[in-house]
């Protein structure tokens, strides 16, 4: 956008130079050119920020990476793993996973407890859902 700017602005200027009966926009584009090359060289230096990299991870499944049986360790690992790469991960398990774990439902909110994560980055699916 700065680049849009600065180059509009110049050819306002070379417009106003050139053609006499534009001198009315002298005062605009006059300073306007003038302050689009600082807002050119600000965005071109400003530092970039890298946009999270969003990991979605099937909970259910990696809870069973480890030895066939449900276990939490094997998916805090696999969270801290995606982390070390510069990941945000994201999980989401079917209703049955607080059943393997803990004998009852566990909703987002205490799932993610258990992991050490947000409750916006864990979902777990109503245990009312059906199928369709």
């Amino acid at each position: 956008m700065p680049l849009i700017l600065f180059l509009s602005f110049a050819i306002a200027v070379a417009g106003v130079l050139i053609l006499p009966g534009l001198s009315d926009f002298v005062p605009l584009a006059g300073p306007a050119a003038l302050a689009s090359p600082v807002l050119l060289l600000q965005a071109w230096f400003r530092p970039r920020t890298a946009k999270p990299k969003l990991m979605l991870i099937d909970g259910s499944t990696v809870l069973y990476w480890r030895d066939g049986t449900p276990q939490l360790d094997a998916l805090r690992e696999a969270i801290s793993h995606l982390r070390t790469l510069g990941c945000t991960p994201d999980v989401v398990f079917d209703a049955n996973a607080g059943y393997l774990l803990a004998e009852k439902y566990k909703h987002h909110r205490r799932m993610g407890a258990l992991l050490g994560l947000p409750e916006d980055q864990v979902m777990v699916v109503d245990k009312r859902k059906r199928p369709a």
